[in-house]
């Protein structure tokens, strides 16, 4: 499975010159919410979500009120969905 996802990948990357503007995909990750990340530069939003050994970066700052969610679900297990 996993090689089978990463050979969409490299094709996907292949074809980014290419695609359209309303192409999308969506996403939705189960897992553990961290809120209040800091980098050494600041490069990062302060906010990711852990599941199964991957960590995605969430970016928040343009969903109204959905920093202080975060900050308010911090440590606990949500569902996050969004378009990558």
């Amino acid at each position: 499975m996993w090689l089978a996802l990463v050979f969409m990948t490299l094709a996907a990357a292949g074809e980014s010159a290419s695609s359209s503007p309303s192409d999308y995909i969506k996403v939705e990750v189960c897992g553990t919410l961290r809120a209040g990340m800091m980098a050494i530069g600041g490069e990062t939003t302060g906010v990711v979500i852990n599941a199964k050994g991957v960590t995605w970066e969430l970016e928040l700052r343009q969903a109204p009120g959905a920093m202080a969610r975060a900050q308010s679900l911090d440590g606990r297990k949500v569902v996050v969905k969004g378009t990558l």
